[in-house]
Parts: structure tokens; C-alpha cells; sequence
């Protein structure tokens, strides 16, 4: 049977990746989940996506999760709408005043949507591609040196490392956005900017008893001092590796990245890695030997879920890129060992020594697979964390459950609507799997639920068979 990857791929929709055609490829090929980036376009353009992600999602039997990227309190340049070409060396002059834009001849001026400018800095826009040192500031216009050569494009994120402070970490359009995502039934929000729990438990609170699950973007140095609080308050954990590698020094993103990693593992929580995987895929069909391996150490560390931006949003080649990650993290997958020892617990609750109990015994037996039975999907949670071999099977009739479950490691949910004797519901699962070509006859399973008792606690079931 062919060997399914664990890792999810989400990809960024964009111009590229807008038409069914190219849609449908990029799932065949690997896409695990998309990401709505509403930083850029209008509400008219996500339902369009939304619906076609449906759509496909129908046909090819497979289930898709959706993620609403808040724009947050973010600065983006205004150039008047043009690209402009800018030289070391050269002076260019940002304001708070938009009337003072002047983008047609150098000295060139700028504008960003904010309320004051530090007196001194540097000025970094996009990722930190572009850096601007600041020679003089009255707080409402700063004469600025170029550091680096480039285009200035328009509409670019910007970065003032140590200096600027952000305010609220979710604006007006920010709630409306959520409310739009909640009604459109989309699986998870991606918080920007987070700093605190605070920033997580506002969204939570207005989500509290809905599907959406909340995830913390973790892009600022405020947000690594409270990481510990931000994992424990999510569910789940994004490094958005862009902003973060702006914010702190460069050098020491690796490490970050890591330390993230291990305590989102150890939280059971998944984690995302984005940003800059296969950047350079944007333009080029191939990746660079460096970007591959990025790609594999995120793997490596332990990372739920890479991520692409720009290169399935506006790159040339957006299903190339999705096959890249998809071959990268097959690749890598079959040299990581499980973890059932790494993350012993001293803990008598009964998930924790259930979980453990499952994983141990399907590594044992070598399991084609391990299905669980469950309408929470805590207990597949649990499983997940220990990456075993053995792909996770989620069989649920809960909706929600399905697809907030997709983001995790090595699980892989459907709907199964029987009812009736427990074990009745269990043949019917595993006919529906026989049916998929996801188990056989003479593979090895184990089969993990639980059930009411009369006393109205739960009974937890473990059972290992052979079809």
C-alpha cells in the first residue's frame, strides 16, 4: 500500500492558485489545507475560494481545512501604487502624512499608516529584503539612507524592529473578518502579531461553542516571552518565520524555530513552520539545496505542518511547489523514528496511558493502522503526538472534529455516520476504510474508542486485530 506522508502541506491561494484546475492538481499533489490571507483582496474573493475548495473537496473525497490569516496591526507601505527602484546609498524619505507622497521622482517619499516615527532605527519592508536607516526624524517625517538595493514595491509589509510598538493586536477589520470566517464555516483563524494569551483568549471568547480553533502567529518578540501562555492558550501555534526573522536577529531564528517546535510537541499542539520554505520556487521551477533542506529540518524538528506563501499564492509555479514539499517530506518521514518514549508522562490520566498503550502496541505489531473511534478527537490527538509509523485513522461523525483533525501529524479523519452496537460501528469503519484502500485483508490494526458507562463515567477500549 502506498505510504501516506504525515506531514501537512497548507498552501497560500492567491492569483496562482485561484483556478479550479490549478486547485485541483495542487491537492492531488499533496495540499493538505489552505490559507486565506486577508491581508490582500476583498471578502467577494475568499467565498469564491471558499467555494471552490468545497468543490473539490466533494469530489475527490478529501478532506481540506481552511485557515482565515488576520491581517492584524500590520504596516503596509503606500507607494501610490507603483514599484519603486531604489540604489545604496540613496536618501528616501518616509511620512506619516499622505499628502506628502510623492512616488514619481527621487528623493522619493513614502508613506505608512501610523501614528508617529521613532527618532532613530532602521525601517525594514518586506521580510527585511529592503532596510532603511533612519538619519533624522520629527516623528512625522523621517529622512531615511537605503541599505540595500532593491524594488520598493507597494502594499509591502513593514517591520520597525525595537522601536515601534504595536497597539491592539486586533483591529476593526480584524473582527470583522473573524465574523465573516465563523459564518463561512472556516476551521481555524490564524491570529497576527500575538503577544499574550490576552491577544488569544478575545478571539476564543467570541468563538467559545464553534468549530473555528484559533491559531497563535508567533512573529514578534513580546509573543516569545509569553510563548509558554500562548501555546497553553491556542490550539494551535504558527511561526511565522517572515516577521520573526525581522524582529530578532536573523541568527538566531534557527534556534527559535526549534525551541517552538519541541514545546508545541510536548504541549500536543500543532505546529506550523512558514515562510520562505521554497521562496525561490516564486520564480524558479526548482528549488535551492538550501531551501530543501529547510524544508527537511522542519520535518526533522517535529513541525504538524509546513507551510507555502508566496509561492502558491502569486509564484509561477504553485503545483510544483506543492509536489516539491510533498516528495521533501515523504522523503524525510522514513527516518524519523517514533517518539513513544519521548514524551513519558507521569501523568495517571487516562488518555495519557491509553495513547501510549495504543502507540506502543501498533509500533510492536508493526500496524497498517490504527483507527480511532471518537466524536472529541482527543484521544487521536494524543496518538499524534507520538508519531508512530502507523497512518491515524479518525472515524467520527462529528463534522468539526474531522477537519480541525487534519492539521495534525499522521492523522487522517473521516465521516462515519453509523450508530447502533459498538461493535457494529466498528465493522462498519472498517469497511468504509476497505472501501478508501486504506487497510486490507491480513493487515494488522489496532482499534482505539470509548465508551459510556453506566455509572456515566468513560470506558476506554484498546484492541488490536487482523482483518
Amino acid at each position: 500500500m502506498a505510504y501516506l506522508r504525515k506531514t501537512k502541506i497548507i498552501c497560500t491561494l492567491g492569483p496562482s492558485s485561484e483556478k479550479k484546475e490549478t486547485l485541483l492538481e495542487m491537492v492531488k499533489n499533496g495540499m493538505n489545507g489552505a490559507r486565506l490571507n486577508f491581508s490582500h483582496g476583498t471578502i467577494e474573493e475568499k467565498e469564491k475560494k471558499l467555494n471552490l475548495l468545497r468543490e473539490i473537496n466533494k469530489t475527490l473525497d478529501i478532506p481540506l481545512f481552511i485557515i482565515s490569516d488576520l491581517k492584524g496591526p500590520e504596516i503596509r507601505i503606500d507607494t501610490g501604487s507603483k514599484d519603486l527602484p531604489v540604489k545604496i546609498d540613496d536618501k528616501i524619505f518616509f511620512s506619516i502624512d499622505k499628502s506628502k507622497l510623492n512616488p514619481d521622482k527621487a528623493p522619493y517619499t513614502v508613506c505608512l499608516p501610523i501614528d508617529a516615527l521613532p527618532k532613530s532605527g532602521k525601517i525594514m519592508v518586506e521580510d527585511g529584503l529592503l532596510e532603511f536607516e533612519i538619519l533624522k526624524s520629527d516623528s512625522k517625517t523621517a529622512e531615511c539612507v537605503i541599505r540595500n538595493a532593491g524594488l520598493l514595491k507597494h502594499n509591502k509589509g513593514v517591520n520597525i524592529p525595537q522601536t515601534y510598538e504595536r497597539t491592539e493586536a486586533l483591529t476593526e477589520k480584524d473582527w470583522g473578518d473573524i465574523e465573516y470566517s465563523v459564518k463561512a464555516g472556516v476551521d481555524f483563524i490564524a491570529a497576527s502579531f500575538v503577544r499574550n494569551k490576552k491577544d488569544i483568549e478575545k478571539i476564543a471568547d467570541y468563538v467559545k461553542n464553534i468549530k473555528t480553533k484559533i491559531i497563535a502567529k508567533i512573529e514578534h518578540q513580546e509573543a516569545l516571552k509569553n510563548i509558554d501562555e500562548i501555546i497553553t492558550a491556542s490550539d494551535s501555534i504558527m511561526i511565522a518565520r517572515g516577521d520573526l526573522g525581522v524582529e530578532i536577529p536573523l541568527e538566531s531564528l534557527p534556534k527559535t524555530q526549534y525551541e517552538i517546535v519541541k514545546k508545541c510537541n510536548e504541549a500536543g499542539k500543532p505546529v506550523i513552520v512558514a515562510t520562505h520554505m521554497l521562496n525561490s520556487m516564486i520564480e524558479n521551477p526548482r528549488p535551492t539545496r538550501a531551501e530543501v533542506t529547510d524544508v527537511a529540518n522542519a520535518v526533522f524538528m517535529g513541525a504538524d505542518a509546513v507551510m507555502l506563501s508566496g509561492e502558491t499564492a502569486n509564484g509561477k509555479y504553485p503545483v510544483e511547489s506543492v509536489t516539491m514539499m510533498n516528495k521533501i517530506a515523504t522523503a524525510i518521514e522514513g527516518e524519523i523514528r517514533n517518539r513513544i518514549n519521548r514524551y513519558t508522562s507521569d501523568s495517571t490520566a487516562i488518555p495519557h496511558i491509553v495513547g501510549k498503550a495504543v502507540a506502543m502496541s501498533a509500533d510492536s505489531i508493526g500496524a497498517s493502522a490504527v483507527i480511532s473511534f471518537t466524536e472529541s478527537g482527543e484521544a487521536a490527538k494524543m496518538l499524534s503526538r507520538y508519531r508512530i509509523k502507523s497512518p491515524i485513522y479518525i472515524l467520527t461523525s462529528n463534522q468539526a472534529v474531522c477537519e480541525n483533525l487534519s492539521l495534525y501529524w499522521g492523522t487522517f479523519p473521516y465521516l462515519l455516520t453509523a450508530t447502533g452496537k459498538l461493535e457494529d460501528v466498528i465493522e462498519n469503519g472498517i469497511r468504509l476504510l476497505q472501501e478508501k484502500g486504506k487497510i486490507t485483508k491480513g493487515d494488522k490494526i489496532v482499534i482505539t474508542t470509548n465508551i459510556p458507562s453506566t455509572n456515566g463515567s468513560q470506558r476506554n477500549i484498546a484492541e488490536i486485530r487482523k482483518i
